[in-house]
């Protein structure tokens, strides 16, 4: 390390280059340090390398930049008259006789694609108003509280939810200004937006969020990205950033042989690339590491975002695949001290893990564990949208589709996603079995099936109301289309979600908050369990997986008690034909089950019921 720079830089230099500075962001860069702009950048495999703009006319080799860091940071100091804020600048490299221009992998802000240069930009002190969001956030959502706290995720893309009248992306304060009413009358307590992460000049799909370090251009600048989660904020939403940390686009302009050779991909022979030809991080290099945890603090730290979801976990834990058990390794360590440096300097923000069904422990430390708040279920996610997708009068050989998960529900804390992967080529409701009406009957089975199992929930956009045709992603969801009947029922089987601790409170074990009454009734494609909160308050849920009413069914009950239904997907007001049960039903002793009570009721077609038992000394009102 050289001893020109200053104490605090050099240690700042030298814990990146030792992968344990989370705030790298704050020392590489482009800064405003008395009176010049600061311009520093890793790049250890270049001969030399400068910084040029169109405040210097792009002239490439005006303004060299020396090397500070035997390992190979090097910086450049500039006269602030000379760089205006909002000038475009780039890297300019040389190596082996060539020379080439970069994006600067830690920029605050970039060009509107598609412009792939950076945009020297001053954080500024943005006047947050979300104090008592973010009181409320350090009282709930710590990784000791979460499990008694209802989470139910939005998953949004923000360039395709909605456009404006013309055509064009809304701004991101505007798309908060529609989407924040709009999901609390909903009842979501989580937007997740979609995706981040890519450091490219063609966001994701087109709609990506951000990169790794800049918002994306198409819908504002960082302040207003700022003012789009302040919105949410005050509107009572959590906000989760889609967040990549495992690969990333081969852009000429980005981090691919970044100054000239591998530098924050794999450089093992054989290197992984996905089928999009996205490269792999080198999660064994400790600069990577350093970048990478570095950008996770900087979304919470200066965006206020409360939980990141990180994708392509998988890929990186599994076998095989030219996934040698060194880079394995690394994953898991890169993850773990992740998951530490947030769970320390940021206890309430959560991480939700993207995983596959694999047995490794994803949501604790223990154990080799990667220490992640919430994993994604996409086992359940699988299972349960292929029985969905079935002719009914076959499910009753798939039933074990059904009662599986409940094995392995509370060996983890899991997230019911019905998320984009799974519903992106073919919505959610023309997945389904049946003509129109049997598949939102479907839908709302399905929904109620979700809502009432044990773990967290999080549903993909337009999935809420019906919408039944792949969409251009370069347009708004098609909301001339949208079924009120389904929007009002997910709008009411959420709220009823947020109002019944039962669905919620205490999700670690099973018999505590989770017990079956019949898991097997395979034959008539019935499932049937009780949820409990804390404080001992039970609800019953029954389910019916196929188009058969069942009248006078014989539904096993915990106690001789006067039970009433207070939900039912099959109501009138939401589209069903009305298989309701009205007023109470008294327990009697259940002919099938010696020693236990039953109740007779509807279960209604293609539709679920819940119940609950009337407190003794109470009638229910006619």
């Amino acid at each position: 390390m050289s001893e020109l720079l200053p104490r605090r830089d050099a240690l700042a230099a030298y814990h990146f280059h030792q992968g344990t500075n989370s705030h790298a962001y704050a020392y590489l860069g482009a800064h405003l340090e008395e009176g010049s702009v600061v311009f520093r950048v890793w790049a250890p495999n270049a001969e030399a390398v400068f910084v040029c703009g169109d405040f210097n006319g792009w002239a490439p080799t005006r303004y060299p930049m020396r090397r500070v860091s035997t390992a190979g940071i090097y910086e450049c100091r500039i006269a602030a008259d000379q760089i205006p804020i909002g000038s475009l600048y780039k890297f300019y490299f040389l190596r082996d006789g060539r020379g080439f221009y970069k994006a600067d992998p830690f920029g605050f802000s970039m060009g509107c694609p598609p412009e792939t240069a950076s945009v020297f930009y001053v954080d500024d002190d943005y006047p947050w108003k979300d104090a008592g969001w973010l009181r409320y956030r350090a009282e709930r959502f710590t990784r000791e509280a979460v499990a008694r706290q209802p989470i139910n995720i939005y998953e949004m893309h923000l360039g395709s939810w909605m456009r404006a009248d013309g055509g064009e992306p809304l701004s991101y304060p505007e798309i908060a200004r529609q989407a924040a009413p709009y999901l609390k009358q909903m009842g979501y307590t989580h937007i997740q937006l979609l995706p981040i992460g890519e450091f490219s000049s063609e966001d994701s799909l087109g709609y990506g969020v951000c990169g790794y370090y800049a918002p994306s251009a198409r819908y504002g600048t960082p302040r207003d990205l700022m003012a789009l989660v302040d919105l949410f904020h005050e509107a009572g939403i959590g906000v989760i950033l889609d967040w990549v940390p495992t690969h990333f686009p081969r852009d000429e302009h980005g981090l691919r042989e970044f100054d000239g050779a591998p530098l924050y991909e794999q450089a093992h022979e054989g290197r992984w690339e996905g089928a999009d030809g996205s490269l792999r991080f080198d999660l064994s290099r400790e600069e990577v590491r350093s970048f990478l945890v570095s950008n996770a603090v900087y979304w919470i730290s200066r965006f206020h975002v409360d939980g990141l979801r990180i994708s392509g976990i998988a890929e990186l834990m599994r076998e095989g695949g030219g996934n040698p058990p060194a880079q394995r390794r690394a994953a898991a360590e890169f993850f773990r001290a992740l998951n530490g440096t947030l769970a320390k300097e940021y206890p309430d923000v959560f991480t939700l893990a993207d995983a596959s069904e694999d047995p490794i422990n994803v949501t604790d430390f223990s154990d080799g564990g990667l220490g992640f708040t919430l994993r994604q279920n996409t086992q359940w996610t699988r299972d349960t949208l292929f029985y969905a997708s079935m002719d009914p009068i076959w499910r009753k050989h798939h039933h074990g589709l059904l009662n599986y998960p409940i094995t392995y529900a509370f060996s983890q804390r899991y997230l019911l996603s019905i998320s984009r992967e799974s519903v992106w080529e073919r919505p959610l409701c023309s997945q389904l079995f049946g003509d129109k009406t049997m598949q939102e009957a479907g839908v709302r089975l399905l929904l109620l099936y979700q809502i009432t199992h044990p773990g967290k929930k999080s549903l993909f956009m337009g999935s809420e109301w019906g919408m039944r045709e792949c969409r251009d992603h370069r347009m708004g969801l098609p909301w001339e289309t949208l079924s009120a009947d389904l929007q009002y029922y997910t709008a009411c089987l959420n709220r009823f979600y947020l109002r019944e601790s039962a669905l919620w409170q205490g999700e670690e074990a099973y018999g505590r908050s989770f017990v079956w009454i019949d898991p097997d009734n395979g034959e008539q494609s019935i499932l049937s369990y009780r949820r409990r909160d804390e404080n001992g308050n039970e609800l019953i849920v029954i389910l019916n997986f196929t188009p058969v009413r069942r009248d006078d069914f014989l539904l096993a009950v915990p106690e001789a008690r006067r039970y009433r239904e207070i939900f039912n997907s099959d109501s009138v007001e939401f589209g069903g034909s009305g298989a309701v049960n009205f007023g109470e039903y008294p327990a009697e002793p259940c002919p099938t089950r010696e020693g236990q009570s039953a109740i007779r009721i509807t279960v209604p077609p293609m539709g679920g019921a819940v119940l609950q038992a009337i407190p003794c000394g109470l009638r229910q009102m006619p």
